[in-house]
């Protein structure tokens, strides 16, 4: 909008009705001794040359005979646009109506008088729920809430770009992370006095038989030969397996992306053959097809605004945490042909039930020499070269 057209749109000056509303409401003082009005502004609106022009009038100034208005709106519907001019100060401002430099009286929207016609204008022209005062900055907060997700997304938009390149999960991911990712597992029985000879598996998923069981304690199923722990129905309540970290790493446009999940199963009371098993992805690590060049991505609250992936910084060689979990391997053959080969993180995984495949790539980016150690199987020094740590940094840096 052009201001020096606006200024020669028609003025608005206060109608003869509006003059005698403010003559009648005689101020009175309220406890902190401030002036207050019945009604503490007055508006007046019209279209010209498509721009809606909202005129603001304030009592004070009305009950002398100022006819004039002290701000003038300006809204390009076309152009979604507004424009605040402040006749007193004879300067445009481009807040919104909450942040104008009101007198201490102006309060609430309820005591804001326009006409039954200027209310429905604003309504009818902005195309809003509500017309008057509210309309009037309703509307000003979507522009603003555009405005705010346009910046936001010239700053996200290069991240998502980068990130369309991680492809799906494997069809059978969901059931991985029940039965490989999330490593607790249980046998519940019903307790009886002379001992239970049998028990639910919650890995086999079937009845099995046990001996001797004890609240808590820890076993072998004697059909699986998964490590358990014996519950008793009676006595166990809701029982929900510790949060673990597992590892989806997949071949994408510029090399491979390591995935980092968390999960944890639940067994709610009484239902213990039917639990939720619950995982989330959290991390995402690009690497080129060299295994170097890491970029990292964590899924967090992005300015109070939106949940979404935002970078974050790589896996320092020298940080000390622990956030070991199994690594889907399905994936793993293809990887080992091409982008894993150089680095040995094929060999490491036999060698360790659990791992941390961005801590190890890490380390592999220090120590190159590290895939000839694993492969020449040499274990007191690989474990020295895993240790390797100096100082303790954080691996996320939100």
């Amino acid at each position: 909008m052009i201001k020096n057209e606006l200024k020669k749109l028609r003025r608005l000056s206060a109608t003869p009705k509006m003059m005698r509303l403010a003559a009648e409401d005689i101020p009175h003082r309220n406890g902190w001794r401030d002036e207050v009005y019945t009604r503490e502004l007055y508006m007046r609106c019209m279209v010209q040359n498509g721009i809606l022009k909202v005129a603001f009038y304030l009592p004070e100034n009305m009950r002398t005979g100022g006819r004039d208005p002290s701000f003038e709106l300006f809204i390009s519907r076309e152009n979604k646009q507004f424009l605040t001019y402040d006749r007193l100060h004879d300067k445009w401002l481009t807040g919104k109506l909450d942040r104008l430099p009101w007198p201490r009286y102006v309060g609430g929207p309820e005591k804001r008088w326009i006409s039954k016609a200027g209310h429905n204008l604003i309504k009818n022209y902005l195309g809003g729920q509500h017309g008057g005062y509210t309309g009037l900055l309703e509307y000003q907060l979507q522009i603003r809430a555009d405005e705010l997700k346009r910046r936001h997304k010239r700053e996200t938009d290069p991240w998502d770009l980068d990130l369309a390149q991680v492809p799906d999960v494997p069809k059978d991911w969901k059931r991985w992370v029940d039965k490989v990712g999330i490593t607790q597992n249980y046998i519940f029985y019903h307790y009886l006095k002379k001992g239970a000879t049998s028990g639910y598996c919650t890995f086999c998923g079937k009845e099995v038989p046990i001996r001797k069981p004890r609240f808590n304690k820890e076993g072998r199923c004697p059909c699986c030969r998964h490590k358990v722990t014996f519950k008793s129905v009676g006595k166990a309540g809701t029982v929900v397996t510790e949060q673990e970290c597992m590892y989806l790493i997949q071949r994408c446009e510029d090399g491979f992306v390591v995935r980092e999940f968390a999960g944890y199963r639940k067994y709610p009371k009484g239902e213990y053959q039917s639990p939720e098993c619950i995982s989330w992805e959290f991390r995402r690590v690009i690497y080129n097809k060299a295994g170097l060049d890491p970029r990292a991505y964590y899924w967090g609250d992005y300015k109070h605004c939106e949940t979404r992936w935002m970078p974050t910084s790589p896996c320092s060689y020298t940080w000390r945490g622990n956030e070991a979990g199994k690594v889907y391997g399905k994936t793993l053959p293809h990887l080992a042909k091409k982008e894993l080969r150089p680095t040995g993180l094929i060999e490491m995984l036999p060698k360790s039930r659990v791992m941390d495949p961005e801590k190890y790539l890490a380390i592999y980016q220090q120590i190159p020499q590290l895939e000839k150690i694993i492969k020449a199987d040499l274990p007191q020094f690989l474990q020295d070269c895993m240790t390797h740590c100096s100082n303790v940094q954080p691996r996320m840096i939100n």
